[in-house]
């Protein structure tokens, strides 16, 4: 999990393209061959209660409304609701979390054994507050505000690209914009889908098979945008019987390999979401089965650069006056360290390898 540390700009307008997108949403039904339409910003108890009987009545959402008696509908409470989300338009787009976290709470209040009414209300909010349609038609806008942070990697696992691309195709400019997370889940709450603090670019398993659906306000992870492990947790080979990790120099020896585990330490556990990361994405397990061997690579090839006769003979062409500061340059050219872990596949997992081994080449004699 990597802290996202660059900041949006050009807030502003993205709060234009949000609002003036809510400005064209409506709702429609047909009565009597007629359809009959009602903008977003004029919805009012009349029209939703021949909405609500009309959508009622179509097959498709039958089962999902099929328990709730129409006329014992609070509609009054539904428009509260969603004259709450008008009047705060501007946090919905472009506030940060905490904010986003007020709004839910406010609206909870405003449901508190409502619980008909807020389904109702999360329906009518999931046709205004479209992420489908958002995506696809200000496709531009998204590309150009995720281009502009910079994230190349997933943020919640550090594994898969999540790259933003512009291609040209046949003369016919195309944007491609990886998946993006809902960390505040779109389907609990709809009214946040397009916020931007609450869209995070991350890549296909972790959005749609680990995270899924999680509710976050109740089960809160580390939030991309706040936090991440920094030097708060970090990866570790573990030896049995706390071997000395100069063994796995026995490159052939694949039992010392095959005995060695790959896991994630927390150097402080006052932070749950930290544990609960770890857990939700199982990144100890899938990081242990597929990048253990990448791991032990990064140990060997550590203690090898650190070795005096190897970066000796690395540098014996050069005059040795010109690098003082050898370890800085070894670091920089041929360790490989990456200072923003967003840049790359598996930083994390490099710069903790490395870390671990230059302790244990500390502590050896």
């Amino acid at each position: 999990m990597i802290k996202i540390t660059k900041e949006f700009d050009e807030l502003e307008k993205y709060k234009d393209k949000f609002n003036k997108y809510l400005l064209s949403k409506q709702l429609s039904y047909t009565f009597r061959k007629k359809k009959r339409v009602c903008l977003f910003n004029e919805i009012n108890k009349e029209y939703l209660k021949y909405y609500l009987k009309y959508i009622k009545k179509l097959k498709e959402y039958k089962k999902k409304f099929k328990d709730f008696d129409i006329n014992s509908i609070d509609y009054k409470k539904i428009v509260e609701g969603i004259d709450f989300v008008k009047t705060h338009k501007s946090e919905l787009a472009i506030g940060k979390n905490e904010a986003l976290k007020e709004i839910i709470i406010s609206i909870n209040n405003i449901f508190n054994n409502c619980e008909k009414e807020k389904i109702y209300f999360n329906f009518i909010i999931s046709k205004i507050f479209d992420w489908n349609d958002f995506r696809k038609n200000k496709l531009e806008t998204l590309f150009l505000i995720f281009y502009k942070i910079g994230i190349e990697v997933c943020p919640y696992c550090n594994r898969n690209f999540v790259s933003v691309f512009k291609t040209n195709k046949l003369k016919t400019i195309d944007y491609a914009i990886p998946d993006i997370d809902h960390y505040y889940s779109q389907v609990l709450y709809p009214y946040l889908a397009l916020s931007l603090y609450n869209l995070i670019p991350s890549c296909n398993l972790c959005n749609s098979k680990f995270k899924h659906d999680l509710d976050t306000l109740n089960n809160e992870i580390l939030n991309p945008y706040i936090n991440g492990f920094e030097d708060k947790a970090f990866f570790k080979i573990i030896l049995p019987n706390n071997d000395n990790i100069l063994n796995l120099r026995m490159l052939n020896n694949q039992e010392v390999k095959d005995s060695c585990s790959l896991v994630i330490e927390e150097k402080s556990y006052t932070i749950p979401q930290i544990r609960k990361s770890i857990d939700i994405f199982d990144l100890e397990n899938i990081y242990n089965e597929v990048h253990r061997n990448k791991a032990i690579y990064e140990i060997l090839r550590m203690i090898r650069l650190y070795d005096a006769n190897y970066i000796n003979s690395v540098f014996e062409d050069y005059n040795k006056d010109n690098f003082l500061e050898k370890d800085l340059e070894l670091q920089k050219y041929l360790l490989d360290e990456v200072d923003d872990f967003l840049q790359e596949p598996l930083a994390k997992l490099k710069h903790d390898m490395h870390e671990q081994a230059k302790e244990y080449l500390r502590r050896s004699p």
